[in-house]
Protein backbone atom coordinates (compact mmCIF):
# COMPACT_ATOMS: atom_id res chain seq x y z
CA UNK A 1 0.00 0.00 0.00
CA UNK A 2 1.80 3.41 -1.12
CA UNK A 3 2.45 5.61 1.88
CA UNK A 4 1.34 9.51 1.58
CA UNK A 5 3.80 12.15 2.39
CA UNK A 6 2.43 16.06 2.76
CA UNK A 7 4.32 18.54 0.71
CA UNK A 8 3.98 22.03 0.79
CA UNK A 9 3.90 24.40 -2.02
CA UNK A 10 3.47 27.96 -2.69
CA UNK A 11 -0.09 27.90 -3.41
CA UNK A 12 -1.56 24.90 -2.12
CA UNK A 13 -0.51 21.83 0.42
CA UNK A 14 0.12 18.95 -1.43
CA UNK A 15 0.00 15.26 -1.12
CA UNK A 16 1.97 12.31 -2.90
CA UNK A 17 1.67 8.93 -3.27
CA UNK A 18 4.36 7.14 -4.09
CA UNK A 19 3.06 4.16 -5.54
CA UNK A 20 5.12 0.26 -5.82
CA UNK A 21 5.32 1.10 -9.65
CA UNK A 22 7.80 2.77 -11.33
CA UNK A 23 4.99 5.13 -13.51
CA UNK A 24 6.02 8.21 -11.61
CA UNK A 25 4.18 10.03 -8.21
CA UNK A 26 0.83 10.55 -8.42
CA UNK A 27 0.55 14.17 -7.12
CA UNK A 28 -2.86 15.17 -5.81
CA UNK A 29 -3.60 18.93 -5.45
CA UNK A 30 -5.16 19.62 -1.96
CA UNK A 31 -5.89 23.12 -2.89
CA UNK A 32 -5.84 26.66 -1.29
CA UNK A 33 -8.82 25.90 1.22
CA UNK A 34 -7.03 23.31 3.99
CA UNK A 35 -3.92 26.07 3.78
CA UNK A 36 -6.25 28.84 4.67
CA UNK A 37 -8.43 27.29 7.29
CA UNK A 38 -4.75 26.49 8.87
CA UNK A 39 -3.72 29.65 8.94
CA UNK A 40 -7.15 31.38 10.08
CA UNK A 41 -6.79 28.29 13.01
CA UNK A 42 -3.51 29.95 13.86
CA UNK A 43 -4.68 33.12 14.26
CA UNK A 44 -7.47 32.10 16.53
CA UNK A 45 -4.67 30.05 18.61
CA UNK A 46 -2.17 33.41 18.86
CA UNK A 47 -5.40 35.61 20.16
CA UNK A 48 -6.48 33.08 22.36
CA UNK A 49 -2.93 32.59 23.68
CA UNK A 50 -2.55 36.30 24.18
CA UNK A 51 -6.11 36.98 25.61
CA UNK A 52 -5.07 34.18 28.21
CA UNK A 53 -1.89 35.93 29.67
CA UNK A 54 -3.98 39.11 30.46
CA UNK A 55 -7.42 37.63 31.46
CA UNK A 56 -8.97 34.70 33.11
CA UNK A 57 -9.57 32.68 29.91
CA UNK A 58 -7.58 29.37 29.31
CA UNK A 59 -5.09 29.19 27.14
CA UNK A 60 -4.76 26.54 23.98
CA UNK A 61 -2.94 23.99 24.13
CA UNK A 62 -1.48 23.08 20.77
CA UNK A 63 -0.13 26.48 20.11
CA UNK A 64 4.00 26.45 18.76
CA UNK A 65 6.75 28.29 19.87
CA UNK A 66 6.50 30.55 16.46
CA UNK A 67 2.29 30.97 17.81
CA UNK A 68 3.76 32.16 20.68
CA UNK A 69 6.06 34.75 19.81
CA UNK A 70 3.15 36.13 17.55
CA UNK A 71 0.79 36.01 20.44
CA UNK A 72 3.01 38.26 22.52
CA UNK A 73 2.64 40.83 19.31
CA UNK A 74 -1.07 41.47 20.43
CA UNK A 75 0.03 42.10 23.73
CA UNK A 76 -0.37 46.22 23.50
CA UNK A 77 -3.44 45.89 21.14
CA UNK A 78 -5.31 44.43 23.41
CA UNK A 79 -4.40 47.24 26.25
CA UNK A 80 -5.30 49.94 23.48
CA UNK A 81 -8.83 47.96 23.01
CA UNK A 82 -8.91 47.65 26.49
CA UNK A 83 -8.36 51.27 27.09
CA UNK A 84 -10.77 52.35 24.71
CA UNK A 85 -13.49 49.99 26.54
CA UNK A 86 -12.93 52.12 29.57
CA UNK A 87 -13.23 55.32 27.94
CA UNK A 88 -16.69 54.24 26.49
CA UNK A 89 -17.30 52.73 29.82
CA UNK A 90 -16.50 56.41 31.36
CA UNK A 91 -18.63 58.76 28.79
CA UNK A 92 -21.77 56.54 29.01
CA UNK A 93 -21.47 56.39 32.96
CA UNK A 94 -20.78 59.97 33.41
CA UNK A 95 -23.43 60.64 30.83
CA UNK A 96 -26.07 58.74 32.90
CA UNK A 97 -24.67 59.31 36.42
CA UNK A 98 -22.86 63.11 35.81
CA UNK A 99 -20.94 64.47 38.41
CA UNK A 100 -21.01 65.68 42.33
CA UNK A 101 -19.05 68.70 42.99
CA UNK A 102 -16.51 67.88 40.08
CA UNK A 103 -15.88 64.17 41.35
CA UNK A 104 -16.77 61.75 38.38
CA UNK A 105 -17.57 59.01 41.02
CA UNK A 106 -20.11 56.51 39.08
CA UNK A 107 -17.65 57.25 36.13
CA UNK A 108 -14.54 55.87 38.37
CA UNK A 109 -16.85 53.29 40.07
CA UNK A 110 -18.05 51.43 36.50
CA UNK A 111 -14.22 51.20 35.05
CA UNK A 112 -12.77 50.22 38.19
CA UNK A 113 -15.91 47.17 37.87
CA UNK A 114 -15.11 46.12 35.01
CA UNK A 115 -11.32 46.08 35.63
CA UNK A 116 -11.56 44.17 38.64
CA UNK A 117 -13.83 41.75 37.32
CA UNK A 118 -12.69 41.07 33.95
CA UNK A 119 -9.89 43.21 32.28
CA UNK A 120 -7.10 43.65 35.08
CA UNK A 121 -8.68 41.37 37.77
CA UNK A 122 -5.42 38.94 36.55
CA UNK A 123 -3.09 41.48 37.32
CA UNK A 124 -4.12 42.29 40.24
CA UNK A 125 -4.55 38.68 41.52
CA UNK A 126 -1.00 38.27 40.99
CA UNK A 127 0.35 41.62 42.53
CA UNK A 128 -1.24 40.06 45.45
CA UNK A 129 0.41 36.70 45.34
CA UNK A 130 3.89 38.64 44.83
CA UNK A 131 4.42 38.17 48.71
CA UNK A 132 4.19 34.63 48.53
CA UNK A 133 5.77 34.44 45.57
CA UNK A 134 8.87 36.09 46.96
CA UNK A 135 8.88 33.63 49.93
CA UNK A 136 9.89 30.58 48.19
CA UNK A 137 11.82 29.28 45.18
CA UNK A 138 10.57 26.62 43.54
CA UNK A 139 12.82 23.54 42.07
CA UNK A 140 9.75 21.49 40.54
CA UNK A 141 7.05 22.36 37.94
CA UNK A 142 3.43 23.05 39.43
CA UNK A 143 0.54 24.89 38.56
CA UNK A 144 1.29 28.18 38.53
CA UNK A 145 -2.06 29.59 39.65
CA UNK A 146 -1.59 28.08 42.95
CA UNK A 147 0.72 28.74 45.79
CA UNK A 148 -0.26 27.13 49.09
CA UNK A 149 2.89 28.99 51.04
CA UNK A 150 1.46 32.05 50.57
CA UNK A 151 -0.98 32.59 53.69
CA UNK A 152 -4.74 33.26 52.57
CA UNK A 153 -4.78 36.42 55.17
CA UNK A 154 -1.59 38.22 53.33
CA UNK A 155 -3.25 37.42 49.93
CA UNK A 156 -6.62 38.70 50.98
CA UNK A 157 -5.24 42.08 52.33
CA UNK A 158 -3.35 42.53 50.14
CA UNK A 159 -6.09 42.28 47.27
CA UNK A 160 -8.44 44.66 49.14
CA UNK A 161 -5.64 46.88 49.43
CA UNK A 162 -4.81 47.20 45.89
CA UNK A 163 -8.39 47.34 44.91
CA UNK A 164 -8.87 50.44 46.65
CA UNK A 165 -5.88 51.75 45.23
CA UNK A 166 -6.92 51.57 41.96
CA UNK A 167 -10.16 52.23 42.83
CA UNK A 168 -8.59 55.82 44.28
CA UNK A 169 -6.82 56.04 40.75
CA UNK A 170 -10.02 55.82 39.06
CA UNK A 171 -11.59 58.58 40.94
CA UNK A 172 -8.43 61.09 41.34
CA UNK A 173 -8.01 61.34 36.97
CA UNK A 174 -7.53 65.16 36.74
CA UNK A 175 -9.47 66.66 34.45
CA UNK A 176 -6.99 68.46 32.90
CA UNK A 177 -7.14 70.98 30.13
CA UNK A 178 -8.67 69.53 26.77
CA UNK A 179 -6.86 71.49 23.64
CA UNK A 180 -6.48 69.80 20.03
CA UNK A 181 -3.24 70.65 17.90
CA UNK A 182 -4.38 72.28 15.33
CA UNK A 183 -2.11 70.61 12.77
CA UNK A 184 -4.68 67.63 13.14
CA UNK A 185 -8.15 69.20 13.00
CA UNK A 186 -11.08 68.29 13.31
CA UNK A 187 -10.58 65.31 11.55
CA UNK A 188 -8.78 63.34 14.05
CA UNK A 189 -10.67 64.58 16.91
CA UNK A 190 -11.42 61.28 17.79
CA UNK A 191 -7.63 60.50 18.22
CA UNK A 192 -6.98 63.25 20.75
CA UNK A 193 -9.62 63.00 23.07
CA UNK A 194 -10.57 65.17 26.41
CA UNK A 195 -7.82 64.91 29.25
CA UNK A 196 -9.28 62.87 31.76
CA UNK A 197 -10.06 60.31 28.59
CA UNK A 198 -6.28 59.43 27.95
CA UNK A 199 -4.99 57.85 31.75
CA UNK A 200 -8.31 55.29 30.72
CA UNK A 201 -6.54 54.54 27.61
CA UNK A 202 -2.80 54.90 28.26
CA UNK A 203 -2.81 52.90 31.56
CA UNK A 204 -3.85 49.42 30.50
CA UNK A 205 -1.66 49.94 27.30
CA UNK A 206 1.42 50.60 29.51
CA UNK A 207 -0.13 47.74 31.69
CA UNK A 208 0.24 44.91 29.42
CA UNK A 209 3.42 46.66 27.76
CA UNK A 210 4.74 45.61 31.66
CA UNK A 211 3.79 42.17 30.76
CA UNK A 212 5.60 42.23 27.54
CA UNK A 213 9.14 44.04 28.98
CA UNK A 214 8.46 40.85 32.13
CA UNK A 215 8.71 38.50 29.37
CA UNK A 216 11.91 39.80 27.85
CA UNK A 217 13.62 39.25 31.38
CA UNK A 218 15.04 36.13 33.04
CA UNK A 219 14.42 32.81 31.82
CA UNK A 220 11.35 30.53 32.56
CA UNK A 221 10.56 29.52 36.38
CA UNK A 222 10.56 25.71 37.15
CA UNK A 223 7.03 26.00 37.98
CA UNK A 224 6.02 28.19 34.57
CA UNK A 225 3.04 26.85 32.19
CA UNK A 226 3.46 26.19 28.77
CA UNK A 227 2.57 28.80 27.38
CA UNK A 228 4.77 30.98 29.32
CA UNK A 229 7.78 28.74 28.73
CA UNK A 230 7.13 28.51 25.20
CA UNK A 231 6.50 33.16 25.35
CA UNK A 232 9.80 33.27 27.28
CA UNK A 233 11.60 31.60 24.81
CA UNK A 234 11.23 33.84 22.01
CA UNK A 235 11.05 37.20 23.40
CA UNK A 236 13.46 39.58 21.71
CA UNK A 237 14.47 43.31 23.01
CA UNK A 238 13.88 44.84 19.76
CA UNK A 239 10.19 43.43 19.55
CA UNK A 240 9.88 45.31 23.72
CA UNK A 241 11.85 48.70 22.57
CA UNK A 242 9.51 48.66 19.24
CA UNK A 243 6.28 48.49 21.41
CA UNK A 244 7.99 51.07 23.75
CA UNK A 245 8.66 53.54 21.32
CA UNK A 246 4.80 54.23 19.67
CA UNK A 247 3.33 53.77 23.55
CA UNK A 248 5.63 56.31 24.39
CA UNK A 249 4.95 59.04 21.71
CA UNK A 250 1.42 58.36 22.06
CA UNK A 251 2.12 59.26 25.92
CA UNK A 252 3.92 62.03 24.58
CA UNK A 253 0.96 63.55 22.67
CA UNK A 254 -1.36 63.41 25.06
CA UNK A 255 1.00 65.15 27.90
CA UNK A 256 1.49 67.56 25.18
CA UNK A 257 -0.40 70.57 26.54
CA UNK A 258 1.62 74.10 25.98
CA UNK A 259 4.50 72.35 24.58
CA UNK A 260 5.21 69.95 27.20
CA UNK A 261 5.72 66.79 25.79
CA UNK A 262 8.42 65.94 27.29
CA UNK A 263 6.39 65.33 30.48
CA UNK A 264 5.28 62.09 28.16
CA UNK A 265 9.04 60.94 28.29
CA UNK A 266 9.90 61.46 31.89
CA UNK A 267 6.53 58.98 33.20
CA UNK A 268 7.23 56.56 29.87
CA UNK A 269 11.64 56.51 31.37
CA UNK A 270 10.17 55.95 34.30
CA UNK A 271 7.57 53.37 33.79
CA UNK A 272 10.05 51.20 31.71
CA UNK A 273 12.89 51.63 34.99
CA UNK A 274 10.28 50.91 37.67
CA UNK A 275 8.74 47.63 35.45
CA UNK A 276 12.37 46.69 34.83
CA UNK A 277 13.69 46.72 38.21
CA UNK A 278 10.51 44.87 39.85
CA UNK A 279 10.93 42.14 37.09
CA UNK A 280 14.94 41.59 37.77
CA UNK A 281 14.04 41.80 41.37
CA UNK A 282 11.64 38.93 41.42
CA UNK A 283 12.91 37.02 38.60
CA UNK A 284 16.51 36.64 40.16
CA UNK A 285 14.42 35.83 43.59
CA UNK A 286 11.95 33.32 42.10
CA UNK A 287 14.90 31.70 39.77
CA UNK A 288 12.84 32.55 36.80
CA UNK A 289 9.64 33.72 35.61
CA UNK A 290 6.21 32.22 35.43
CA UNK A 291 2.43 33.73 34.24
CA UNK A 292 2.05 35.22 38.00
CA UNK A 293 5.14 37.43 37.51
CA UNK A 294 4.27 38.22 34.40
CA UNK A 295 1.23 39.48 35.18
CA UNK A 296 2.52 41.43 38.31
CA UNK A 297 4.60 42.87 35.96
CA UNK A 298 1.95 44.36 34.38
CA UNK A 299 0.39 45.72 37.03
CA UNK A 300 3.54 47.50 38.20
CA UNK A 301 3.57 49.45 35.06
CA UNK A 302 -0.02 50.29 34.82
CA UNK A 303 -0.24 51.36 38.28
CA UNK A 304 3.31 53.37 37.87
CA UNK A 305 1.88 55.21 35.06
CA UNK A 306 -1.21 56.53 36.96
CA UNK A 307 0.83 57.77 39.53
CA UNK A 308 3.57 59.53 37.68
CA UNK A 309 0.37 61.04 35.94
CA UNK A 310 -1.18 61.92 38.60
CA UNK A 311 2.05 63.24 40.04
CA UNK A 312 2.89 64.96 37.44
CA UNK A 313 -0.63 66.41 36.26
CA UNK A 314 -0.97 69.97 37.55
CA UNK A 315 2.55 70.71 35.87
CA UNK A 316 1.25 69.58 32.61
CA UNK A 317 -2.16 71.67 32.75
CA UNK A 318 -0.56 74.43 34.48
CA UNK A 319 -1.18 77.59 32.84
Amino acid sequence: MPAPVALAGPGAILTRMEPASSSGPAVVPEGPTAYGQRQQTGWVLRLRAAASIISPLTPPADLTRDDARKASHLLVPFGLLIGIIYASLYRAAWRCFGEVHGIRLMPAVSVWLVDVALCGGVLLVATARVPGLLGRRTSSPADPTSDPATPGLIITTALCVLCILKLALWVAIPEGVSTWPGLWGAAMNFAYPHAFYRPLLLAPIWGRWGVLLAASLGRAAPDADPLTQQILSRQSVQMVLGWFAPVTALTAVYCGYGGRWPFGCVIALAVLAVTFLFSVVISHRRGGQNLMTLRAAGFVAEVSYLLLYMGLSARIFSG
